[in-house]
């Protein structure tokens, strides 16, 4: 609770250093999935999320650490996209900071393994895969790929790939 009232002080714009600092405790203890249930439990992803979305790019990092961490459990990969990880991870696919688009990259790879999650990633973060597999960074191409793969496993999302002309940067990543 006490990391959890670091981050809503931080979320109300108050104390944002302190809420960076929770947020980098929380992307620890989220390395034990034992404990993902409990961390959410504590309204973490909505504060995550938000804290994803400020002006500050280290607080940024860590909010996106401690999301990926708690994507290791398959009922908190439904969740995150039921409380809106979709439109920052939109959002911070653009940033100028590599760590932050390799992170984006990793979540969405662990999003879109849920069959529950295909069809609203699909639809709205398309694009957004698709101009991550041109990236130029080998580890964000690589996951925005397989992200894509994961999604192509539900044959309702193929024709949506193509329309988004997501083929010919897929294709060239072969050569």
């Amino acid at each position: 609770p006490a990391l959890i009232t670091l981050l809503q002080n931080c979320s109300d714009g108050r104390e944002k250093e302190s809420g960076t600092y929770a947020a980098f405790a929380i992307s620890n203890i989220a390395t034990n999935c034992s404990y993902h249930e409990r961390i959410v439990g504590e309204g973490a992803i909505e504060l995550l999320v938000a804290l994803a979305c400020c002006d500050d790019e280290e607080a940024q990092r860590h909010a996106l650490l401690s999301l990926r961490g708690l994507c290791g459990t398959k009922c908190i990969r439904q969740k995150m996209l039921q409380k809106g990880i979709l439109d920052p991870l939109i959002l911070l696919s653009r940033s100028y900071d590599k760590n932050i688009v390799k992170e984006v990259s990793i979540i969405f790879n662990c999003l879109s393994t849920e069959d529950e999650n295909k069809e609203e990633i699909s639809y709205r973060a398309m694009s957004t895969l698709i101009s991550l597999l041109m990236s130029g960074d080998d580890y964000v191409e690589r996951h925005s790929c397989s992200a894509i793969a994961n999604l192509m496993e539900c044959s309702d999302i193929h024709l949506r790939f193509i329309e988004e002309r997501g083929l010919p940067p897929l294709v060239s990543l072969c050569s």
